[in-house]
């Protein structure tokens, strides 16, 4: 007759040790992770491949944050910008160093991006206010699609240079000097620009609200 069959108790192990393996094991990843980045940037076909896969998280991390700040960016405006991250991260792949997976990385950039476009988004309002309320132009004159499409209007009438120095201006919030040292033009040619194309966007917004 056999033995009739006893259960071994199993040993409890220890909570420190349990954080050691999944510590070791997250590390064994993230080197994975680096490989196929080092392997990606140098021209691996397959390693590209495999890399793209993994950043189409890229368009739903955009995606979902887009969601949370009330759908500010349009779906157009997400599929550049998801083309920006992509370069960005390209560009960046020689840096990662794998304190955490490729995604979590990759997030940070999509953050980042979004951020920026939200916040050029958010300045169309403040740019029509800025020039229009200072020569008496109320908002509701500016467009029936909003003041940003009102005042594109009539930036697209002054020459390439004049809308330039306009949005670093008002867009990038730089000041004259600023300007001036990035473009190396002198400071009072740059004033008098600057101070022309404002004088020739209100008169064509005063136009658009008569």
């Amino acid at each position: 007759m056999r033995d009739a069959y006893h259960p071994t108790t199993l040993p409890v192990p220890d909570p420190s040790e349990l954080q050691s393996r999944e510590r070791a094991g997250q590390a064994s990843a993230h080197t994975q992770d680096v490989t196929l980045a080092q392997r990606a940037f140098a021209g691996d076909r397959a390693a590209i491949d495999e890399l793209a896969s993994r950043l189409r998280c890229i368009g739903r991390i955009l995606a979902a944050r887009n969601a949370r700040a009330g759908r500010v960016l349009t779906a157009e405006d997400l599929e550049d910008l998801g083309q920006e991250v992509v370069v960005s991260i390209w560009a960046q792949l020689p840096s990662y160093r794998g304190i955490g997976p490729i995604e979590a990385w990759t997030h940070s950039y999509c953050d980042h991006a979004f951020r920026n476009a939200a916040r050029k988004r958010g300045h169309a309002g403040r740019v029509f206010r800025e020039i229009a309320d200072e020569s008496k132009i109320p908002d509701r004159h500016a467009s029936n699609d909003g003041p940003d499409a009102g005042l594109q209007v009539c930036l697209d009438r002054l020459s390439a240079a004049d809308q330039w120095v306009i949005h670093k201006k008002h867009y990038d919030c730089a000041t004259l000097e600023e300007i001036a040292a990035e473009s190396e033009m002198n400071l009072n040619t740059l004033k008098s620009r600057y101070t022309r194309a404002l004088q020739q966007l209100r008169q064509c917004l005063a136009g658009k609200s008569a």
